[in-house]
């Protein structure tokens, strides 16, 4: 037996036709699947913008503050160190009058 049928028909009926979306005249669908690569360029640059915004107020923040810190350490330190300075003339004095009294005791004992 052969068959009368056209080789290009399918057992429904006829050949299936090409969706619309295959259209070369047609625009690309949106599919809901795929993001949208301009809105999230956008979110991105966006993002980018309020992360670098941040990091610059914080290193603003930061460099004030510790500016802040090293005046008051330079407030706190200066003092000391001028009391280091004076016990250490202090010191060399005491080493001084004990030497001179020691010679004294030693001239004393001979």
């Amino acid at each position: 037996m052969t068959s009368t049928r056209p080789k290009t028909e399918s057992s429904r009926g006829g050949r299936a036709k090409a969706s619309s979306s295959t259209d070369p005249g047609s625009p690309p669908k949106p599919d809901a699947n795929f993001p949208d690569w301009d809105q999230l360029e956008r979110m991105l640059a966006s993002m980018k913008g309020d992360i670098c915004g941040r990091i610059d107020s914080l290193a603003f923040d930061l460099r004030a503050e510790i500016a802040s810190v090293k005046q008051d350490l330079e407030n706190t330190v200066e003092p000391m160190l001028q009391q280091l300075s004076e016990h250490d003339q202090t010191m060399h004095e005491l080493e001084r009058a004990c030497t001179d009294n020691s010679t004294e005791l030693s001239r004393l004992d001979y």
